[in-house]
């Protein structure tokens, strides 16, 4: 699991599906407007990622959710 700033080659035009063969986007309206796309790393070939409007917030969830111990 991880953020990266998207691109027009992540998925920022890109408002369901793909444009990069290695990501799934849902539907998201907003997309074009934000900068941050979650992506995760499940241990497929083609991974979900999406674009929250607060992704530092959905970064430290997820991170604590999945702390192992």
């Amino acid at each position: 699991m991880g953020s990266q700033q998207m691109g027009l080659a992540t998925g920022k035009l890109r408002l369901w599906g793909t444009t990069h063969p290695a990501y799934w986007l849902p539907l998201d309206l907003s997309r074009p407007r934000k900068n941050t796309l979650i992506v995760l790393d499940v241990g497929a070939k083609v991974k979900p990622a999406f674009s929250p409007a607060d992704p530092a917030k959905v970064l430290e969830l997820l991170h604590q959710r999945t702390r192992s111990g």
